[in-house]
């Protein structure tokens, strides 16, 4: 289980971006299609920041497929571990929170409220 658990810190420390961003609510939602307003396409550089992003997270949901498969096959290896609270565990799903236009006057609570009934599992 020793190598196991290095083998996991090693990945969380090479990973720790890819975490963050689907760990958090980043204001960048995947479905947005940024080719289609016009006023999107001129945002120089946007496509290549959403491709970005996109790119980084299908490569950091292979790698952590193949650490799984590398890990099950140590001595011992046990998946209780992935209780142990000092490891990152990563959702299937991020969890993308758009704040509301300011203009709308709706306050934090009610925009945290509808988040929790859209995504409540990822609510801790």
């Amino acid at each position: 289980m020793v190598q196991a658990l290095s083998t996991i810190l090693n990945f969380m420390s090479r990973w720790r971006r890819e975490y963050w961003e689907r760990l958090h609510w980043v204001t960048m939602d995947p479905a947005l299609d940024y080719q289609a307003p016009a006023e999107l396409r001129s945002i120089s550089g946007l496509a290549d920041l959403y491709q970005d992003r996109k790119d980084r997270g299908s490569t950091f949901d292979t790698k952590r497929k193949e650490m799984t498969a590398e890990l099950e096959k140590v001595d011992g290896y046990d998946a209780k571990i992935w209780y142990e609270p000092g490891l990152w565990v990563v959702p299937q799903d991020p969890c993308y929170w758009i704040t509301r236009d300011p203009a709308l006057n709706i306050s934090l609570p009610p925009q945290l409220a509808t988040v929790d009934e859209l995504k409540c599992a990822r609510t801790q």
